[in-house]
């Protein structure tokens, strides 16, 4: 074991990346901006307002982190932990250019190794919609818990898929 609670380090190493903490204002910016302009974020209505809103307002329990590779900043990753008895992915994002190259992998195997051994559950929840999500959450090992009708937006439903870690 680590010997240290998930997600109290000030940032981690990924094979391809770093993960630092997502803790102020230009950041929120930045990450904001680039969300907006992707998809499901469109789709679902998001401004970069919003991810402005959520990247700072106080919430104790949610790890909020700046994806950087090569000294870009290039996405997000935010965790809240604990939830239903493991953590919960409230949001992966990443540039596009940067998608479908293996580093939402190395996210997610990060977020196992930090809760493996205080957890048994991660959990996510996929945009109905967002057929590409899904594919990537299931070949990570998740398979859908729940539908969630009208979570983020009223005619969206979202999907709550659960990694069981042993």
């Amino acid at each position: 074991m680590r010997g240290e609670p998930p997600f109290s380090a000030p940032s981690y190493e990924l094979p391809s990346g770093s993960l630092n903490p997502l803790n102020n204002r230009n950041d929120a910016i930045t990450i904001g901006e680039l969300l907006a302009k992707i998809n499901p974020w469109i789709t679902l209505g998001f401004t970069s307002n919003h991810f402005m809103n959520y990247f700072t307002r106080r919430d104790p329990g949610l790890n909020r982190y700046l994806v950087v590779q090569n000294g870009h900043k290039i996405g997000t990753v935010c965790v809240r932990y604990p939830w239903l008895r493991g953590a919960y992915i409230e949001l992966i994002g990443l540039a596009e250019p940067y998608q479908g190259r293996g580093l939402g992998r190395q996210i997610i195997h990060w977020v196992v190794d930090q809760t493996r051994q205080e957890s048994r559950n991660l959990w996510v929840a996929v945009s109905e919609f967002n057929p590409r999500a899904m594919s990537f959450y299931e070949r990570q090992g998740f398979r859908v818990a729940a539908l969630l009708p009208d979570l983020v937006k009223p005619g969206f439903d979202e999907i709550l898929m659960r990694k069981t870690l042993k």
